[in-house]
């Protein structure tokens, strides 16, 4: 039973995008049913949290990969590119300044 109850949370309502408090009030929601104890809901609530927690790492973890990714082969300036073409123009500058002072 515990399995289907897991196995219809997730379904029901993407794991990566609950936060903790939509969990433990999904999770309260069986345990007033009589369909999980306390203990199970609390253990139940403490393991999505987890995985939602995880999940969204590795989401965010794979975005970042694959934005990068996308920005190498379009043959995009990175933010360091242009950090240091601003360097190299500050510094040419700052030679054209010296040579008409």
């Amino acid at each position: 039973m515990e399995n289907f109850i897991k196995k219809t949370l997730l379904t029901s309502i993407g794991l990566a995008s609950m936060t903790k408090d939509k969990i433990e009030e999904e999770v309260k929601k069986f345990v007033v049913q009589g369909k999980l104890s306390k203990e199970e809901g609390k253990k139940m609530a403490e393991d999505f949290i987890k995985e939602a927690e995880e999940t969204k790492k590795n989401l965010s973890e794979n975005i970042e990969k694959t934005v990068n990714k996308s920005v190498k082969k379009l043959n995009f300036a990175s933010k360091k590119d242009v950090e240091k073409l601003q360097k190299k123009i500050q510094k040419l500058e700052d030679l054209i300044n010296e040579k008409l002072k």
